[in-house]
């Protein structure tokens, strides 16, 4: 689990599991979770920010 995430017992995270399916590397969740503490936001939203995905990239793998 990457730092200032938290899980919930059963429940994958959205960074890592975008990570697990190849869509996007560690380095860009990291970016994307320090964005998040400055501005907030959801993680995915920021990811598409950041150009590290699309939203249809996004979108599959929340369907999986």
């Amino acid at each position: 689990m990457m730092e200032g995430e938290m899980a919930n017992p059963g429940q994958r995270l959205i960074g890592e599991l975008l990570v697990q399916q190849g869509v996007v590397r560690e380095g860009d969740v990291e970016r994307a979770l320090d964005l998040q503490r400055e501005v907030g936001g959801r993680l995915g939203s920021l990811l598409m920010r950041l150009g590290a995905l699309s939203e249809e990239q996004l979108l599959q793998a929340l369907s999986l």
